[in-house]
């Protein structure tokens, strides 16, 4: 069955939210131009969830160019893991999530960016980090901005 339906391009969900989830996606988002994905998170534990994911749907983990990577690596603080996915940890600020955000769009080896903030740490100041990546989609046409915060997991 899953042959069948992966065949015929259709995207199997397992519930009404993940059906919503998808359509409004489709409804607003840009088809990426493949399938390579970057990650940013300041959790290590969702950043392993999602590169599963990531997986498990037929996508894959973008390999950094050379030039973003040595960015990343002496900006952002050494105990930050700089390569995909990237986990700017508890530490990570709203300026910390700009500047990745900003440096994984212009690698020419991503297609789409899974931006993931859990605003549940003392440093992430979520409203500055949601005005930042307002004014830099209004920057740059290419950056889609969808404001959904959501809680982890099932209802």
């Amino acid at each position: 069955t899953e042959a069948l339906l992966k065949g015929a391009g259709i995207i199997r969900v397992n519930n009404w939210k993940q059906m919503f989830n998808l359509a409004k996606c489709f409804g607003t988002q840009s088809i990426p131009k493949g399938r390579a994905v970057a990650v940013i998170s300041n959790g290590g534990g969702l950043c392993v969830m999602a590169s599963d994911a990531i997986d498990r749907h037929g996508l894959r983990l973008a390999t950094f160019s050379e030039q973003i990577q040595k960015e990343l690596d002496e900006t952002l603080p050494y105990f930050y893991s700089t390569q995909n996915p990237i986990d700017l940890t508890g530490s990570g600020t709203a300026t910390d999530f700009s500047f990745a955000l900003e440096k994984v769009n212009q690698c020419p080896n991503v297609d789409s960016i899974l931006l993931m903030p859990l605003p549940v740490t003392i440093n992430l100041d979520v409203k500055k980090l949601i005005d930042q990546i307002k004014q830099k989609a209004n920057e740059e046409k290419n950056i889609k901005l969808e404001e959904d915060i959501e809680y982890v997991g099932e209802w």
